[in-house]
């Protein structure tokens, strides 16, 4: 038999005496025992042991036959697969990992040699890997203090719960993964929550918090109580968590109906300037608004109203301030005398002044907590009338006496006096149009005053006795040529009692027929011009006029080396051509390399060329000879060494008048000399071309060693001649002027 008893039947055998076994042999030869069993005893595992699923579990056992012997040891896992060990120790490793949680037996079988067996049955629990979680932390703004926890416990496993820290903290059930904490308020509890299933131990601590909180505190709008009134309903927001509370923070001693009450009646101090606390309290915490609370009476912004001037001799005002409102107002005399406030306490009040007089007032509306200012002027000036002394007279017939033609004032009273001009009088200083009586050929200037008791003021007018008005006019400027040699003149006629003379101011062999007529004729030399004055004279003034007169006959300059033929004229002692020259020579060019430009502006040259372009007899007129040409139509000898344009308007004399070759404007062209400069532009030393229409160049055969020449300039823009060095590479116009 295989059984646990037939084992103890064994073991009770074994206990007989030796010489008892050999009894019963020799008794009986015949009777052999039965087989006895083998006995196995498991060694490993523990029986109380548990083991997480995946690890191996080793067991071993020791086995014996007291008849024989242990042919093998069987171990055969829970799902009947079968180990066999034949050879001590005898050992087997269960591989777990295909398990699931539970409580398994392992048997383990011992044979013997006579395939008899003994069968034990090995118990074992598995379970999963071992984890744990107490839960969230978790914190309570509201009034509980109770908690229902949240442990994490796995099959076959077991939790406590137990306090780490946190004082009155209780534990319905400290094995309840589900217990409840029941703690104190504004107390944080720290839990650990222990969990083991035989093959181990873990542990998780959670924190749960009775932090009551108060809702936020909103102590409601500031308050401005301005009708004189030291109450006010305050209007703090209700409460949804805690107990509200007011006190005062700041503003001096005030009251409240209720100091609980959201709602609260505050009662304070006039002009008190408060700032009041609401406070929301639980057991574990406060907040607090504030809110500003100002007793204190509208003020009105005092305005005394417009300044007043009264210029017409009225004493009294009406006075004009703003209402004050909830405060009471009051007028101050500020600065000046004698004057009364008819009710000091009404914004319209009368006033009344003294003549002359300038007053300063002071409206002041006051509360109990402040007041405001401000000030206004009354002037009682009493004014004058502005005063008009009328236009200035001019007294051209003969008389000695004019009628004064002032403006009669409105206010005040006029007086005329005479401020400067001898022998004069007045037939009535009081009358605006009083007849006043002079001195021939006498300018006098009278003041007409116009005067009250505070102040006067004046105007004046220029009186002139038998001043002739006279403009002298000499008429156009004339350039007479083809040989002409006497001209009319063009003066304007003179006014009765005036007179009229000619005179020669410039120039060398001219003669008046008659100075005294406007229309005299007047002779004079070719070649030359001449600065003429008409003056117009009276018994006490005089007036004058210029005009130019030239006489310029021109003739022919005929160039035998290609045939050309010039227009030439006689200034002063001079023959220039009035050409610009057009000799094809190298070293000069068309401009733009046109020979339609070419024949209307001439050729431009080279210094160097230009130094023997002019034709027999004829020269390149040095910067002296073009000097000299300067000064005799009238420019300085010290303005003519100068250099850049100079002189007044020698430019436009020499310009051609007229926009048919010149650019606007040709500021200044007369021609007055018969030069007849046309604008034939320049060439660089590189080629290009510039400034035709606008500008004439002529060169002077005056250089230095510097690679540099005197040019003469003419420009659209300037009425004066210009001088100047330039580089001799450039191409100008030429004018000759003859040996």
């Amino acid at each position: 038999m295989s059984t646990v008893e037939s084992r103890l039947s064994f073991r009770w055998i074994k206990l007989l005496s030796v010489p008892f076994f050999l009894i019963l042999i020799i008794s009986g030869c015949d009777y052999f025992l039965p087989n006895k069993p083998p006995y196995v005893l498991k060694t490993l595992p523990a029986d109380s042991a548990a083991f997480t699923i995946g690890d191996p579990v080793n067991f071993k056992v020791t086995a014996y036959d007291v008849d024989g012997t242990i042919a093998k040891v069987v171990f055969k896992e829970p799902n009947g697969i079968e180990h066999i060990d034949t050879s001590e120790p005898y050992e087997f490793q269960w591989l777990t990992s295909s398990y699931v949680t539970g409580d398994f037996k392992i048997e383990i079988s011992a044979i013997d040699n006579k395939g008899e067996p003994y069968v034990i049955q090995a118990p074992v629990r598995l379970v999963e890997v071992l984890t744990v979680s107490a839960g969230k932390d978790t914190t309570f703004t509201d009034s509980r203090t109770t908690y229902v926890l949240q442990g994490l416990l796995q099959p076959l496993s077991k939790g406590t719960w137990t306090i780490i820290s946190g004082t009155g903290g209780q534990i319905s059930d400290i094995h309840d993964k589900n217990a409840t904490l029941t703690g104190l308020p504004c107390q944080a509890y720290t839990l650990r929550w222990t969990v083991s299933n035989g093959a181990g131990q873990v542990a998780s601590d959670v924190t749960i918090r009775f932090s009551y909180q108060p809702s936020k505190a909103n102590a409601g709008s500031d308050q401005w109580i301005f009708n004189g009134s030291t109450a006010a309903l305050l209007t703090a927001a209700v409460p949804e968590k805690g107990t509200g509370l007011w006190r005062i923070l700041s503003g001096g001693s005030g009251s409240f109906s209720d100091p609980s009450q959201p709602n609260a009646l505050f009662t304070g101090q006039a002009c008190g300037d408060y700032k009041l606390i609401w406070s929301v309290s639980t057991p574990c915490a406060t907040s607090a608004d504030t809110v500003g609370i100002l007793f204190k009476p509208f003020l009105n912004k005092a305005n005394a109203g417009p300044d007043q001037t009264f210029t017409n001799g009225g004493l009294t005002a009406t006075l004009a301030a703003n209402a004050p409102g909830v405060g009471t107002g009051t007028w101050s005399i500020v600065s000046g005398t004698g004057g009364i406030i008819d009710k000091p306490n009404s914004q319209a009040s009368t006033f009344t002044g003294l003549p002359c007089q300038s007053y300063v007032l002071r409206w002041t509306i006051a509360t109990a907590c402040e007041s405001s200012s401000d000030e206004m002027t009354l002037s009682f000036t009493n004014l004058p009338s502005t005063p008009n002394a009328g236009a200035d007279l001019y007294i051209t017939d003969g008389s000695t006496f004019a009628q004064l033609n002032a403006i009669p004032p409105l206010n005040g009273n006029g007086l005329w006096t005479i401020l400067s001009g001898g022998g004069g009088s007045l037939s009535d200083p009081s009358n605006p149009n009083a007849i006043f009586y002079g001195l021939q050929c006498h300018s006098y200037i009278l003041r007409w005053t116009v005067s009250t008791a505070c102040s006067s003021s004046f105007d004046e007018v220029t009186v002139t006795i038998n001043q002739v008005d006279i403009k002298a006019d000499a008429g156009q400027d004339m350039r007479i040529s083809d040989g002409v040699l006497t001209v009319k003149l063009q003066g304007n006629a003179p006014k009765a009692g005036t007179s009229g003379t000619w005179s020669i101011i410039s120039g060398t062999g001219g003669s008046l027929e008659n100075p005294g007529n406007p229309q005299s004729n007047f002779t004079g030399v070719n070649g030359q011009l001449y600065m003429l004055k008409w003056t117009l004279s009276g018994a006490c003034i005089e007036n004058s006029d210029l005009v130019l007169i030239s006489f310029v006959s021109s003739f022919r300059l005929d160039d035998s080396r290609d045939g050309k033929s010039y227009t030439a004229i006689k200034l002063g002692t001079q023959y220039w051509m009035s050409e610009n020259l057009n000799y094809s020579i190298a070293g000069s060019y068309a401009y733009e390399n046109s020979g339609n430009s070419a024949s209307v502006y001439g050729r431009l040259y080279d210094w160097n060329t230009a130094l023997s372009a002019c034709p027999s007899g004829w020269h390149l007129p040095t910067d002296a000879e073009w000097r000299q040409l300067e000064v005799f139509l009238g420019m300085s000898e010290a303005s003519s060494l100068l250099e850049w344009y100079r002189g007044e308007a020698e430019g436009g004399m020499l310009k051609e008048e007229g926009m048919l070759y010149w650019a606007s404007p040709n500021a200044g062209a007369t021609n007055i000399s018969g030069f007849t400069a046309r604008p034939g532009g320049y060439r660089t030393p590189g080629g290009l071309f510039g400034g035709i229409n606008t500008h004439a160049g002529f060169w002077s055969s005056t250089g230095n060693t510097d690679g540099k020449a005197i040019y003469r300039a003419l420009h659209k823009d300037k009425i004066q001649a210009g001088r100047d060095w330039y580089d001799k590479g450039y191409g100008f116009s030429i004018r000759c002027v003859k040996n």
